[in-house]
């Protein structure tokens, strides 16, 4: 009987990371026009929305136009090194997109970071919002920051669309904004000094 000589596992890693590379190459380029390539949207004077983060040069784009704090929202692309390198904060709250309600949870992890980056970072942070393409999480999400920061939800759905045209609002992913704002604006009324 012959035996075979088992890899080691450095060459395991080394195939795994290959195949991985390779992967990412695949999805990168299916994936369509990079960051850079279709522009970031400004919703506000710090907020802005678009797609994912794919290359350093991305990174290097969203820095470049003053961005320092990203809340990703996608899954598939792990960018981190490449954000990190230029001094880019990422927050990864992860959620797919599958047209199901969002909870409760989900806003209030990823709106407080928001809120709070806004708040303790004076007119010098700026925040951008990303999901994989910018059409349906990534705007989800920033309509719930611009609700809690008081915008009317019809005015604010108004204004992303106007800047970022192909965002889509699905009834559900509304409603779970709709939601969350509601129980927002209650916690945010019984926490006021009366």
């Amino acid at each position: 009987m012959q035996h075979r000589d088992v890899p080691s596992v450095s060459a395991l890693d080394r195939a795994l990371e290959n195949f991985r590379k390779f992967w990412q190459y695949l999805y990168l380029k299916m994936a369509g026009p990079r960051l850079h390539e279709t522009r970031l949207c400004w919703v506000t004077d710090r907020l802005a929305v678009g797609p994912c983060i794919y290359t350093v040069e991305d990174a290097r784009y969203l820095r470049s136009a003053g961005v320092t704090h990203v809340i990703n929202l996608q899954r598939a692309v792990d960018y981190r090194a490449n954000a990190e390198h230029v001094g880019l904060v990422v927050r990864d709250v992860r959620i797919d997109d599958d047209l199901s309600y969002k909870p409760p949870e989900f806003f209030d992890a990823s709106v407080g970071y928001a809120l709070q980056v806004l708040a303790d970072g004076g007119n010098a942070s700026k925040l951008y919002i990303h999901c994989t393409a910018g059409v349906h999480r990534g705007p989800m999400l920033t309509l719930a920051i611009m609700g809690a920061q008081g915008y009317p939800i019809e005015d604010a759905i108004a204004q992303i669309q106007r800047i970022r045209p192909q965002a889509r609002f699905p009834e559900v992913y509304r409603r779970s904004v709709e939601d969350w704002l509601a129980i927002f604006e209650r916690e945010r009324r019984a926490a006021a000094p009366q």
